[in-house]
């Protein structure tokens, strides 16, 4: 679905209509990731107290960016067989 939408974004409407070949959206996705990391910076930056808003940033990563479980990487082991003073 967000492949689909991200044709509609205008910078590859301008390419489309421009003849041009539009981006992959990998691309494209880092590219527009990486713009709001940059607008969050800029925030911080321009804040009256930037390590409050640094803070502020951070804590609400940790709720947006969930950690998944591997289906593949030790899903099989047992933790318990592991000597943990070692």
């Amino acid at each position: 679905m967000l492949d689909h939408a991200l044709l509609y974004h205008p910078q590859q409407q301008s390419l489309c209509r421009a003849g041009q070949p539009l981006v992959t959206v990998g691309s494209f996705r880092t590219k527009l990731q990486f713009e709001s990391i940059m607008k969050s910076f800029e925030k911080i930056l321009q804040a009256p107290n930037p390590r409050a808003e640094f803070q502020k940033l951070s804590d609400s990563l940790k709720d947006v960016i969930p950690l998944r479980q591997s289906r593949k990487h030790m899903n099989a082991m047992r933790f318990e067989k592991f000597d943990r003073a070692a």
